[in-house]
């Protein structure tokens, strides 16, 4: 398995954000989207995986993630956030996506896409993605008010030219989800597999799952991570600012 895990990257308050920013609805605990979360996603990516890079795609972030200048990870800023950006088809997640997709294709290996405010957990979850892709088709998530889920996503070397294509060329206004959903519809377009495990934004979250990864985290579900995963000092400073 040679593979690369990727992530977007924003953040507009060291601390993290709550309410509305650039009229877009956050849900969950504040601190997923801060600057000392990363330190808890990098942790678990670097414990349950081994991938050959990890590249973090930046929207020109007025705070950037720990670590950015130590080159211990791959980190590519864009010139602007897209997200503020009108008129534009390709927002910064779908710029961020396919800036991480083409540089895992160009070092000839799969590409993983976490998201900011992801994490995955349980041993092997890596192995159960490429068992139910087979190398074959791209892997979402189940769907959950949309289509499809994409914080965390599959998607095999060989077929990241002509994902990429598709997605690029899909030029109707949609959101992503939406827009990842339409690539199997279109004339030669690519089918597509869920994921062999959830959570994503699904609730109630399983606990006693082998493998499950979420998004959307809120203080309660945070303490059930650490409990799970025996990180209940590291999620107490996330929580507390410690």
């Amino acid at each position: 398995m040679n593979y690369v895990i990727g992530t977007g990257w924003w953040c507009s308050n060291t601390n993290g954000t709550e309410g509305r920013e650039f009229g877009l609805p956050k849900v969950g605990h504040p601190v997923i989207r801060s600057q000392r979360f990363f330190n808890l996603w990098l942790y678990f990516v670097r414990r349950y995986t081994k991938p050959q890079k990890i590249i973090v795609v930046d929207s020109a972030s007025p705070i950037k993630p720990p670590g950015f200048d130590k080159r211990d990870y791959e980190y590519v800023s864009l010139d602007r956030n897209y997200h503020s950006v009108k008129n534009t088809l390709f927002n910064g997640w779908i710029r961020g996506f396919m800036t991480g997709a083409s540089y895992a294709w160009n070092c000839n290996c799969d590409f993983i896409y976490v998201e900011q405010d992801c994490i995955a957990v349980g041993r092997d979850w890596v192995d159960a993605l490429y068992k139910k892709s087979d190398l074959r088709k791209p892997l979402f998530g189940s769907k959950f008010r949309s289509p499809i889920q994409q914080s965390l996503v599959f998607l095999p070397n060989k077929l990241i030219p002509k994902f990429l294509y598709l997605l690029a060329t899909t030029i109707k206004p949609m959101n992503c989800e939406t827009r990842f959903h339409t690539l199997s519809k279109l004339k030669g377009g690519m089918g597509y597999g869920t994921l062999p495990f959830g959570v994503g934004r699904v609730r109630p979250i399983d606990w006693k799952a082998k493998h499950l990864y979420v998004q959307h985290w809120t203080d309660a579900e945070l303490r059930e991570l650490g409990k799970r995963e025996k990180v209940n000092g590291m999620i107490n400073n996330l929580l507390t600012g410690g």
